[in-house]
């Protein structure tokens, strides 16, 4: 993995990050209440264009999660300030002398009584879901008039706070992991009101879910926090990494899902982020290292149960240069290589360059 640059923007710890499906943007955000917008130059390399200051009367407010919508021209944060706040990428204009980005806000989503947590959009970006402290997963639906409505709040399916959301690539089905050791699976395709169709269940009771156990092997679901759910790229599967140090994949069984691969030892630390791109996913956490596995390779040192040969196996692992705990990644494709964005504890945001 090459380096390529490193940003230090932020005040205070970064919590959250997305490159633009196209490639053009960049956004972080950090419990310092700011988010920065940055964009490509012609050498490729990301500059800052625009900066939102996001604030209540008591101060400001952390941004835990930022998300671009599929045509790349807004950007959704889940805020602390228990809002998620909107806003449209406008190109820059002759007129206003500048040719850079602007970022106009659309009025705040008030749908949570307390922190959100995470924010996605749907495929077709009509669709926005996001969850919170507070337990509820809410859809919003964009009224096609620059403003969003809530089509649905979800309730009662997590005992504990919910950690992530995360829209399936292709259809309209909602995934929400939780500090319950669970993962609940919405269906939306019926019509307005989403309906339950599946959950995980863990061996072990929700009140466990600080635990790290290390024995969370074989087949079945996971032991402690989920802290996020990866889709497939055609998604049909979908991978979890969770508190109990292991990473799961979940082939559709019957009318729900079940484990296929559990992998453990690649990791002492809480893996909190998944991104599964082509036939290859991405992992980061707590160490500060980002681990690559790919679709059908073999171990590589770590213990792999259940399938092995349609699953995963370590590749790559690479050590970022976070002087602390990393606290979520991005990645994506762009120019012919993978970009992969790290946010950390220390302030910094670094850009690296890996070629497969």
């Amino acid at each position: 993995m090459e380096r390529f640059s490193a940003f230090r923007d932020h005040l205070s710890p970064v919590w959250a990050v997305d490159i633009s499906p196209n490639g053009e943007y960049m956004a972080t955000g950090g419990s310092d209440g700011l988010l920065f917008l940055y964009q490509r130059n012609t050498e490729g390399k990301y500059v800052q264009v625009a900066k939102q200051d996001i604030r209540t009367p008591q101060g400001p407010t952390t941004v835990r999660s930022v998300r671009f919508s599929p045509d790349s021209k807004r950007v959704a944060t889940a805020c602390f300030d228990a809002k998620v706040h909107i806003w449209s990428i406008l190109p820059g204009s002759a007129e206003e002398e500048s040719e850079e980005p602007r970022m106009k806000a659309v009025d705040p989503l008030d749908g949570h009584s307390n922190e959100v947590k995470s924010v996605s959009w749907s495929h077709d970006g009509l669709l926005l879901a996001s969850t919170a402290r507070d337990r509820k997963v809410v859809v919003w639906q964009d009224n096609e008039m620059g403003d969003y409505e809530c089509m649905d709040v979800i309730e009662g399916k997590h005992v504990q706070d919910v950690k992530v959301v995360s829209f399936h690539p292709t259809e309209d089905i909602l995934a929400s992991a939780s500090y319950d050791n669970t993962v609940q699976v919405y269906d939306g395709q019926e019509g307005m009101e989403w309906e339950h169709v599946w959950g995980s269940k863990s061996p072990v009771p929700p009140e466990t879910a600080e635990v790290h156990p290390t024995d969370a092997h074989g087949t079945e679901a996971h032991r402690a926090t989920v802290w996020d759910v990866a889709w497939a790229p055609q998604g049909k599967e979908f991978v979890t990494v969770s508190s109990d140090l292991s990473m799961k994949l979940w082939r559709p069984a019957g009318e729900g899902y079940e484990v296929a691969q559990t992998i453990v030892g690649f990791t002492k630390f809480v893996p909190i982020r998944a991104v599964w791109l082509g036939d290859h996913v991405f992992v980061t956490g707590a160490e500060s290292k980002v681990f690559v596995f790919k679709r059908g390779a073999p171990a590589g040192g770590c213990t792999v149960l259940g399938e092995s040969e349609a699953g995963f196996g370590l590749v790559e692992t690479y050590t970022t240069e976070h002087d602390g705990e990393v606290n979520n990644m991005a990645v994506r494709a762009v120019d012919g290589g993978v970009v992969v964005v790290t946010v950390g504890d220390d302030g910094a945001a670094i850009i690296s360059r890996l070629n497969f």
